[in-house]
């Protein structure tokens, strides 16, 4: 699960600078994994539209602080479309 932001809306807390990007293909994204235990923690848009693009891997949040947050299912299979 991703929660999506517009890159100056994120802040890290701690870590900042110390995960290790992936960059491949057309270099429009940068994928962070940890170089300790390799969970991907976030992704970043490198491109130069704005608003900047990034991702955070909730799945690494403590359960109970985003438990309150509500969750929309996408179908990027077939439909693009939220499904709620």
């Amino acid at each position: 699960m991703w929660a999506y932001y517009d890159a100056s809306h994120v802040t890290f807390m701690s870590g900042a600078g110390t995960t290790v990007p992936h960059i491949q293909g057309e270099r429009t994204l940068a994928t962070h994994h940890c170089p300790i235990c390799g969970c991907i923690t976030h992704w970043e848009s490198l491109g130069k539209q704005e608003p900047r693009r990034i991702a955070v891997n909730t799945r690494l949040m403590d359960p109970a602080e985003i438990s309150d947050v509500p969750v929309r299912h996408f179908d990027g299979a077939s439909t693009w479309t939220y499904l709620d």
